[in-house]
C-alpha cells in the first residue's frame, strides 16, 4: 500500500519539472494544450508557482512512501513545508525584483515566507528526535 506514496512522488515530481520546462524553453506544455492559449499577463509566475505545488505534492508523498530520510511524520512535514516556504519566498522575491506588476503586498508574502521557511529549520535543527 505504500507504493501508491512512491509513485505518487515520483509523478508529483514529475509534473514539476514539465511545468518548470519552460524555464529552459523546452515547452513540454506545448504537448497537451492546443494553441492559442494564454493564462494572461502572469502566464510564466503561474506556471512556476504551480510547478513548485506539484513539487510539494511530491517531496511530501515521498517522505510518506519512507523512501526519502527517515524520521518521524512531524519532521518530515516540518522538511516539506521548510522547502515549500523557502523556495516560494525565493520565488516571490525574485518576481518582486524582476517585475513591476506587483505591489509591496508582494514584498510581504516575500518576506512571510521565508520567516515561515526560517522556523522552520530552526525547529528541525532544535528538535533532532520529534
Amino acid at each position: 500500500m505504500n507504493r501508491i506514496f512512491l509513485v505518487g512522488g515520483v509523478y508529483g515530481l514529475a509534473l514539476g519539472v514539465l511545468i518548470a520546462s519552460h524555464l529552459l524553453g523546452w515547452g513540454l506544455l506545448d504537448l497537451f494544450l492546443k494553441k492559442p492559449y494564454t493564462l494572461g499577463t502572469h502566464t510564466t509566475v503561474w506556471m512556476d508557482w504551480h510547478s513548485i505545488g506539484c513539487s510539494f505534492v511530491g517531496v511530501t508523498s515521498l517522505l510518506a512512501s519512507g523512501a526519502a530520510l527517515a524520521g518521524t511524520p512531524r519532521r518530515q512535514a516540518a522538511k516539506a513545508l521548510f522547502a515549500i516556504y523557502a523556495i516560494w519566498g525565493v520565488q516571490n522575491a525574485w518576481v518582486c525584483v524582476t517585475r513591476p506588476d506587483f505591489t509591496a503586498v508582494m514584498w510581504l508574502h516575500a518576506i512571510l515566507c521565508l520567516a515561515c521557511a526560517a522556523g522552520y529549520a530552526a525547529w528541525l535543527r532544535g528538535s533532532p528526535t520529534a
